[in-house]
């Protein structure tokens, strides 16, 4: 994360419509503490992180110093960074680029997606048509370009992410490179076979966890995907279960990707299998 930073910060001057957050390295957790503190003075809120880490791992959001002795806990003694809390409540998702370096070091663009993140934690992403704008898909991708090429100039080579928070201003502020697949990547996968199989041009929409509520065994959970799947046939939705492994969990949920045409479509389709999978528990509580 702390070499992330000092890329973001060495291409942001060539960008106009990007902002990095300002970032300080400290020694470990009283450093942090004293920092964090002293910004809390002023009004500004902190983002507290380790070095290393993906998917939100390692990184809590500070926005009060009443959570701080809490988040300090969770953390590795240092070094730890404090970093500029960035965002827009009126964005409607963070957006992330996606990538590939291939073997002979040229860069291309998979897309710009919008994710869907609760704290920090990753809950699923969209895209496709209508996912982000024109204008933070330009910006993202003329960035996110602008990191491929560096780091194929410094050896990589594979598929990489640049995630972004929305910034006051209409700005992007990127917060991490990720080196590897990643969620997003199964959705813009799905997309690419979706597109060649069915024609036409397809929203994806990744929805990694969704709580179930009731406990299904194997068997019972394909027949229940098997109607569910031919509900959202009816509104012209696909849905591809993705994540199915957790469904007998004792805190079961499913994860799924919906793909339809418009991103209206998808909010329907999510809506039917959030409800359907809630429902679930009626099996067991409701008499006859």
């Amino acid at each position: 994360k702390r070499a992330s930073h000092a890329l973001f910060t060495a291409l942001a001057p060539a960008h106009p419509r990007i902002t990095v957050p300002a970032q300080w390295p400290v020694p470990g957790r009283a450093a942090a503490a004293r920092r964090i503190v002293t910004r809390s003075l002023s009004g500004a809120a902190s983002v507290l992180k380790t070095e290393h880490g993906v998917g939100g791992s390692g990184t809590r959001v500070i926005t009060s110093p009443r959570h701080l002795v809490s988040a300090l806990r969770t953390l590795p003694a240092g070094p730890l960074l404090v970093e500029e809390y960035l965002t827009d409540t009126t964005s409607p998702g963070d957006p992330t680029y996606d990538g590939v370096v291939d073997a002979a070091g040229g860069v291309h663009t998979v897309g710009v997606g919008a994710m869907d993140v609760r704290g920090t934690a990753y809950q699923g992403v969209t895209v496709g048509p209508g996912a982000v704008s024109d204008r933070v898909e330009a910006v993202a991708r003329t960035f996110g370009e602008a990191v491929g090429r560096e780091l194929a100039a410094d050896g990589y080579r594979g598929w990489y992410d640049v995630d972004f928070v929305a910034a006051p201003g209409g700005r992007l502020a990127p917060t991490e490179i990720n080196l590897r697949l990643t969620g997003p990547s199964v959705a813009f996968m799905a997309k690419a076979r979706l597109d060649e199989t069915r024609g036409g041009t397809h929203v994806v929409r990744a929805v990694d966890q969704i709580p179930l509520g009731a406990r299904l065994p194997d068997a019972e959970l394909i027949g229940w995907l098997t109607d569910l799947t031919a509900r959202c046939r009816a509104t012209g939705t696909v849905l591809l279960p993705s994540i199915p492994t957790a469904a007998f969990e004792p805190a079961p949920w499913l994860g799924v990707l919906l793909a339809a045409r418009t991103p209206g479509a998808l909010d329907t389709a999510e809506e039917l299998v959030r409800t359907a999978a809630h429902d679930l528990g009626r099996m067991f509580t409701t008499p006859g």
